[in-house]
């Protein structure tokens, strides 16, 4: 079965990202809507974070085309057009580094709104009508979650009317099933449907090549080429410095349970 996205807009560089704040347009307006890292660096300044953007490498290799809301219909005005029965559509919000904001955190730019608000209208009633069509809630970059996103989801797509079940959540993380279970109690989430969960392991394949690509002598690189991957070597390592520094946390961003590892061995000295 064909794989294809959907958007509510198409400008003039490409699609536009579901999901975004249309307040907060203005870096994307004055770079033509393209995105890159002047602009990103601008939503930094100005907002924090961009909520959403494309992140849709992990999931490429299944995607047959893209399409915009008017694209499906071959236009709104014209009587019995209907998506393609034989193909399956995804409308895709994409969590950014600003995934608060994407699940309308109070205090983000996102005005205490989840992505579920800036859905267009149209897109909502093909969501909803229509079997083979679904929103798919991209966070497969990640591998940890907000428990409460899972609270946000279920009350917005009772407000917005969109059925649980054409809700897909995909993340890199072994214990989805889990975390929606344990999120399920926490917030006392009675609804006798569930959305659909989808693990999406892409680290595993991305590393093995990375690996494959070091151990043929290939050089391979990241972030505009700034970053550069390698491997270790015994003989890299001066086993008689002793270090000052008993731990070294090489992530950007203190997560709860990082700061909690920490900690932890702080305590274990």
């Amino acid at each position: 079965m064909k794989v294809n996205l959907v958007y509510d807009y198409l400008g003039p560089t490409g699609y536009i990202p579901n999901g975004l704040n249309p307040n907060y347009l203005g870096p994307l307006i004055k770079n033509n809507f393209v995105i890159d890292h002047n602009v990103l660096d601008e939503y930094e300044r100005g907002v924090g974070a961009i909520s959403v953007m494309d992140g849709l490498n992990v999931i490429y290799p299944i995607i047959t085309g893209r399409y915009s809301v008017a694209d499906i219909f071959d236009g709104f005005d014209k009587e019995g057009k209907e998506p393609n029965s034989a193909e399956l559509f995804l409308y895709v919000i994409s969590p950014y580094g600003g995934a608060s904001a994407t699940f309308g955190y109070p205090g983000t730019y996102n005005e205490n709104k989840s992505f579920f608000h800036f859905i267009s209208k149209n897109s909502l009633n093909l969501i909803r009508n229509y079997s083979n069509i679904y929103l798919f809630i991209n966070y497969a970059w990640e591998g940890t979650v907000d428990l409460n996103w899972y609270d946000i989801i279920h009350k917005d797509a009772k407000k917005f009317e969109v059925p649980l079940d054409k809700i897909v959540f995909c993340i890199s993380d072994y214990f989805i099933e889990m975390n929606y279970n344990l999120a399920k109690k926490m917030y006392n989430i009675q609804d006798s449907e569930s959305i659909k969960l989808l693990y999406l392991s892409w680290s595993l394949h991305d590393k093995s090549k990375e690996m494959m690509f070091i151990h043929n002598g290939e050089q391979t690189s990241f972030n505009q080429y700034t970053n550069q991957c390698s491997v270790v070597k015994q003989s890299d390592i001066n086993f008689e410095r002793i270090r000052p520094k008993k731990f070294l946390m090489l992530n950007r961003r203190l997560r709860p349970h990082r700061i909690y590892s920490i900690c932890h061995f702080d305590k274990l000295n």
